[in-house]
């Protein structure tokens, strides 16, 4: 066979080969997928991220009070913000409150994914059922009314047409997103048990002892201008 049949022969096998890496083919698109998944892999492992996300866990925790502070307004933001110009020490306290609840929680369980799904799920729980028993009769949830918590769908019922504010769907959407970053990075507390468990007993004590009696409590809440029952709200 002369040299012109034998290039014929190999031109058409030659462009089969090369139509494989163009970009615009399955292959190409699988590897730059490939890329893409690598490269997320090892964002994984980068201490500085990690880091970041386990400081991102009190500005995750003022985001979930900022939901229950807007259902508890009625979906109205305007209510948040005069709350907070009318009563900024309530609104601290609030917030020792969260930040509290986020430390001795991070002790206990290390991982900040954990923390960051009780916090969310019990933020939004409370925020949906507080703004559903309003609508039902007037009245705020309290922590008496834990028991509610699993007729959720009855109150739903009661309420009827009533919706829920919108901003609530993209809150809850912004928590599940959070959480699945604090879970994808891997922040947790680089501390062992035998430091992060006394701490949180030492902590809960504390907690316990400073509201251990009602005049100690009514002397704590009387240094944010708050009662017993906003304490409760």
């Amino acid at each position: 066979m002369n040299e012109q049949g034998v290039g014929a022969l190999r031109r058409p096998l030659w462009i089969d080969v090369t139509r494989v890496f163009r970009y615009d083919t399955p292959m190409r698109n699988y590897l730059r997928v490939d890329k893409f998944i690598s490269v997320l892999r090892k964002s994984r492992e980068i201490r500085a991220l990690q880091i970041l996300a386990l400081l991102s866990l009190p500005l995750f925790g003022f985001f979930c009070l900022f939901v229950m502070e807007y259902m508890n307004f009625g979906g109205q933001l305007q209510g948040v913000m005069a709350f907070l110009q009318h009563s900024p020490l309530s609104a601290l306290f609030s917030a020792v409150a969260i930040l509290i609840s986020l430390g001795v929680l991070l002790l206990i369980c290390r991982k900040a994914v954990i923390v960051g799904g009780i916090l969310g799920a019990g933020s939004l729980l409370s925020a949906y059922i507080n703004y559903m028993k309003v609508a039902t009769n007037g009245d705020n949830f309290f922590p008496r009314d834990i028991a509610m918590i699993g007729r959720t769908g009855e109150l739903a019922y009661f309420i009827g047409g009533t919706a829920v504010p919108r901003w609530f769907w993209v809150g809850l959407v912004v928590v599940v997103l959070w959480v699945v970053a604090l879970w994808f990075f891997r922040a947790e507390l680089p501390l062992g048990w035998k430091i992060r468990l006394p701490s949180a007993t030492c902590a809960i004590l504390a907690l316990v002892l400073l509201f251990s009696t009602p005049q100690r409590s009514e002397a704590v809440l009387g240094r944010f201008d708050m009662s017993f029952f906003d304490a409760a709200l």
